[in-house]
């Protein structure tokens, strides 16, 4: 049975889980590890009205029930609505470190030994608010120079140096992903060092479904040297997907104009692949099974109904990849630089393809497009 039900402490809200290799929280009972997830009681929704409060919940069947923790909570009351607390093991300094977002623009880093004591060891003030997340990365793949990465609700983030008590900031907010992504979460301690990360598509475009919204395809983050000089965020679509390809469509040196290309290709799910070259002052459209995306080279920007994305490329080649499923498009630009994560309605009866130009010339250098099947199947 469940036990991340709303009690005396008010309703449950999103955080994340730990495995307690070590025991360190005393909770063990047999030949399992504990589980130990841990989310924030919204007292604010309760009766008499309380304040937000941290706890925690465990497992020592490996998942198969859940209990309560006793002595929750385990991280009082601080300020404002704090809330979302993420929890990764950090090695060198031999000690689990929790994220919490507080109020405004502020978060808080704390420290614990045993996973239930908890002593607050800096603050951070960033441009988000609610889920953060911290993780570590290889500066352009070199493991002499590893940065850490804060991380906030709305996608913005920060680069520095974290000694497991102290977060030293370097430089100012960036960001990479854009659209609907929010509260993403990395899974720490992967295999082979990866960082993958998955967000909210928070916003849904249907009526009349038993669900609402999604998440995002997972994306492997790496940390890169942008043209602009700075260490960023880079994100890219796990290797995984390619296992569910099934016919393909390529297509080489197609120049384009006013009246538009259609490809002999048509599929509902799709990972298109493309590499254009666009003159200055060109709008390339690539239409998307009715859903026109546009790439402007005048500023450099992608955009679909409104929602706009910059690039930091400013070449006249330009890289897309595009995948797309039943409720969304997810755009991933010039190595994943920048992606841009779009819900939409898209006509279920359409599965058409098309691609033109206008202001300009441009040329699509190389174009794969693959048909994938469901990850269901």
């Amino acid at each position: 049975p469940s036990s991340v039900v709303p009690d005396d402490l008010g309703s449950n809200h999103s955080g994340g889980a730990v495995v307690d290799f070590n025991n360190d929280a005393g909770l063990q009972t047999g030949k399992h590890k504990t589980l130990i997830a841990f989310w924030t009681s919204a007292g604010h929704f309760t009766t008499p009205s309380s304040h937000f409060r941290q706890c925690i919940s465990y497992s020592t069947d490996n998942g198969q029930t859940w209990n309560k923790y006793a002595g929750n909570p385990i991280v009082e009351f601080i300020s404002g609505r704090n809330r979302d607390p993420n929890v990764i093991w950090h090695e060198k300094a031999k000690k689990w470190v929790m994220s919490l977002y507080l109020d405004g623009n502020d978060y808080a880093i704390f420290n614990s030994e045993n996973l239930i004591d908890w002593s607050l060891t800096d603050k951070i003030v960033m441009p988000a608010s609610e889920c953060p997340d911290m993780f570590q990365l290889d500066l352009d793949g070199d493991p002499q120079k590893r940065k850490w990465i804060f991380w906030g609700g709305n996608g913005n983030y920060v680069v520095g140096d974290f000694d497991g008590k102290k977060f030293d900031v370097e430089g100012e907010a960036q960001k990479t992903h854009y659209g609907r992504y929010y509260a993403a979460m990395t899974y720490n301690n992967a295999p082979d060092e990866r960082v993958v990360q998955t967000g909210w598509i928070n916003r849904w475009p249907f009526t009349n479904t038993n669900f609402r919204m999604q998440l995002s395809i997972p994306n492997e983050l790496s940390l890169k040297t942008n043209p602009e000089g700075r260490p960023a965020l880079y994100t890219w679509p796990v290797k995984e997907l390619e296992s569910l390809r099934r016919t393909s469509w390529s297509g080489q040196n197609i120049k384009l104009g006013k009246e538009p290309f259609i490809p002999d290709f048509e599929a509902e799910l799709v990972d298109l692949i493309l590499t254009a070259k666009v003159t200055k002052g060109t709008a390339l459209k690539m239409t998307i099974r009715g859903e026109e995306i546009i790439y402007n080279s005048y500023d450099h920007t992608v955009s679909h109904e409104g929602t706009k994305m910059k690039l930091v490329n400013v070449d006249e080649t330009q890289e897309f990849r595009i995948l797309v499923d039943r409720a969304s498009i997810e755009i991933f630009c010039n190595g994943g630089e920048r992606a841009l994560f779009l819900p939409t309605a898209i006509d279920r009866n359409n599965k058409e393809f098309k691609f033109n130009c206008a202001g300009g010339k441009a040329e699509m250098i190389d174009l794969y497009a693959f048909a994938l099947k469901s990850a269901w199947e």
